[in-house]
Formats: structure tokens, C-alpha cells, sequence
């Protein structure tokens, strides 16, 4: 079992081994009278931490501690139109995001935390939106909002978190290069089968006019549609996390 992020700073934990310790009055010394061992989880960041414990008691306590869903750390994340659609489909379940930097070797990657977040944790997703003020204020989404907004369209980096009505909960996290991708999970990322150069990709394609014969090449498409311009296209085949995730709501 893993300890689980801390619930005031979201920082990871640290076992610190007790070589002495009080126990109602008496002082105990593992190493050399045989007593059980001791120690506490400790926040790196901010120092909170449990009562002194045995490991796997302290282990326990600590997850315990920091399940409730108040405490969850939760992140923003940004999500395109047809992305959107697609989760709210239930068509995608997973996202792709390179690595920033870009690490030379495999033995890079060792000890790095991903930016979006552990297992266990959240993701709110921000996408395009307005506020139309006519008669009472109302959230519209241009993923699945077709009527016109009073107001214009403000770009999803501007959600506030009040606005969002997508939480994800983050199921498994791991690195693989961009290529890896299965055609199982290239599906799992709300990719289209047919894809249609000059189309966007929520558009109808006649199959004739397709140019993706399976969903991998349906997803490298897509990727280089985001990410070609900076240099991290399909072609490169970069270092990417790979998060998988389900919704809550």
C-alpha cells in the first residue's frame, strides 16, 4: 500500500524509523532490547504527520486520514471541444500529455511526480464557456451548447472551478513513448476510426474520404493537430503520461 498525498499541502510522506521511543512510562529501544519498531509518517512539505506508530499502523492511519473527499487534492486540466464530448460519452477515459522537459533517457523519469496528479486523485476539467446574463446568470458549454451565448465565448483557461461540470478521478498513472499506444487505448482516448483531413474531428466523414483505418492512426491525427506546432508531433514520439481516469460527474 502507498500513502497517499498529504491533505493540507499535497506533498508526499516519509517514514521516519524511531530508534527510541516512550510507551506508557517505559523507554523502549528496538535495536537492542527487541521491542517493536516505531516511527511516524511525516509530510516533506509541511510537516504534518501521525502519531508514533508501527509502519504498516502508521501507513493505515495516514490513508485513513486523508481519504475523505474533502481533502482530495484536485487539479485543473483542459479539455477541447470533441474531448469533452467524448468523456461525457464515456468514449474517453484516458489523456496523453508530453512530458515537460522532454527527458533524454529512460532513467530520467525515475523519482518525477506527474503534474496531473496521482492515483486516487482529482482533475476538474476547464473547457470553452460564457456566462449569459439575459435573465439569470447561466453557464453555457460550446462543446454541447449549440445556442448562441449573450456574451462571447472565453477560452477554457479561464474557467473558474465553480463553472466546471466535469470532475474526473485519476485511476492509474504511468510514462510510456507517444508510440506505445495500443489500439485499445487509443480508443480509450476518444479517438474517431474515420478521420478526415480538414474536418474537425466531431464532423461526420464519409469513410471513403477517411485517412485513419484504425484508432491509433485516428489519435496520431489528433495529437498532431495539438502538439505538432511544438515540436512534440507524432513523428517525434515523445515521452507522454498517460492518465487514466473516470468520471465522477
Amino acid at each position: 500500500m502507498r500513502s497517499l498525498p498529504c491533505p493540507f499541502c499535497g506533498g508526499r510522506a516519509r517514514w521516519i524509523r524511531l530508534y527510541a521511543y516512550q510507551y506508557k512510562g517505559k523507554c523502549f529501544m528496538p535495536d537492542l532490547d527487541g521491542s517493536p519498531m516505531r516511527g511516524l509518517l511525516k509530510c516533506r512539505i509541511c510537516g504534518s504527520g501521525t502519531a508514533t506508530l508501527s509502519k504498516s499502523g502508521a501507513l493505515a492511519a495516514w490513508n485513513k486520514r486523508v481519504s475523505q473527499d474533502w481533502c482530495v487534492p484536485e487539479r485543473p486540466i483542459l479539455f477541447g471541444a470533441a474531448m469533452v464530448r467524448a468523456i461525457l460519452e464515456g468514449r474517453k477515459t484516458q489523456t496523453r500529455r508530453a512530458m515537460k522537459p522532454q527527458p533524454a533517457e529512460l532513467r530520467d523519469i525515475k523519482g518525477q511526480d506527474c503534474p496531473y496528479g496521482r492515483q486516487g486523485e482529482r482533475l476538474w476539467v476547464r473547457e470553452t464557456f460564457c456566462v449569459d446574463e439575459d435573465d439569470q446568470p447561466v453557464v453555457l458549454y460550446r462543446a454541447t451548447d449549440h445556442e448562441s451565448c449573450g456574451q462571447p465565448w472565453r477560452p477554457a483557461i479561464f474557467m473558474p472551478r465553480s463553472a466546471s461540470r466535469i470532475t474526473l478521478e485519476i485511476t492509474a498513472v504511468r510514462v510510456e513513448r507517444l508510440q506505445d499506444i495500443s489500439e485499445e487505448d487509443a480508443k480509450a482516448e476518444g479517438a474517431e476510426f474515420g478521420f478526415c483531413v480538414g474536418r474537425d474531428f466531431h464532423e461526420p466523414c464519409d469513410p471513403e474520404d477517411a485517412v485513419a483505418s484504425s484508432y491509433k492512426q485516428g489519435f496520431a491525427f489528433l495529437w498532431d493537430s495539438i502538439n505538432a506546432k511544438r515540436g512534440l508531433g507524432w513523428e517525434a514520439n515523445p515521452w507522454v503520461w498517460v492518465v487514466k481516469f473516470k468520471r465522477l460527474s
